[in-house]
């Protein structure tokens, strides 16, 4: 289900969290750092973010700290 691949492990491992949430609101960007702190630092979390959402693969939604894919 989760097969993307951006040749970034650690665009992959956000992508991969963000998929796996099915909250309507989506994963909030704290919840995915608590989860992914010991893989990267707050600023490689926020520039995977950035790059998912420039390329169209996640979006925020509630408010600018909560994330969804778009294609789920």
């Amino acid at each position: 289900m989760f097969s993307y691949s951006f040749g970034n492990a650690k665009q992959d491992s956000v992508y991969k969290m963000v998929a796996a949430c099915e909250r309507e609101e989506g994963i909030g960007r704290d919840e995915l750092f608590s989860a992914l702190q010991s893989k990267m630092s707050k600023k490689e979390l926020d520039e995977s973010l950035e790059f998912l959402s420039n390329e169209g693969h996640v979006y925020s939604t509630t408010d600018e700290d909560h994330f969804k894919t778009t294609d789920s």
